[in-house]
Parts: structure tokens; sequence; C-alpha cells
């Protein structure tokens, strides 16, 4: 049973992958200069779910990341690749 709770646990908390993911999603949106409502209105979020995104507050299932690369016109492959290496890459 102890090991079913850690599980869950893990689940419930953004990783530093998760909040680097975040990180890297605002720096895309802000390069294609599109305010939070904008965009969050684009991918079915209201823009305080968008905040906790890009905060890491909240982990991106990879259905909403699909979204958010559709928007950006990006695959999620480039977003992945370049996730591998930021913030590092600038």
């Amino acid at each position: 049973m102890e090991h079913n709770n850690m599980t869950a646990d893990l689940t419930r908390h953004a990783s530093e992958r998760d909040k680097l993911a975040g990180q890297l999603l605002k720096k895309y949106r802000q390069d294609y200069k599109m305010s939070q409502i904008d965009f969050a209105a684009r991918i079915g979020v209201s823009f305080q779910q968008l905040y906790k995104y890009e905060s890491g507050h909240n982990r991106l299932t990879i259905g909403r990341l699909m979204d958010c690369c559709d928007v950006l016109n990006i695959s999620a492959q480039e977003f992945m690749g370049r996730l591998e290496h930021f913030p590092h890459d600038g």
C-alpha cells in the first residue's frame, strides 16, 4: 500500500523537467508575441490555467502540449528537442 501512495504523490507534483517545459512554453508564447489570454483561449483553457502551466504549478498533459504546439506551429518533437537544452540555449 505504501508504494501506491508514493506513486500517487509523484504524479501530483510538477517535476523540475515539468517546470522547465512550462518556462519553455512561456518563451515560445512570448516569442510569438501572444498574450496569456489569447494563447489560453486558443488552447482551450483559462489564462489562470496557462499561468499555472508556465509557472510550473501544474503539469502539461501530452494532449495539452500537442494543442500548444499546434497553436505555435511547431512539432512536439521540436519542442522536446529544445527542452533538452533549455534554458541553456537562450
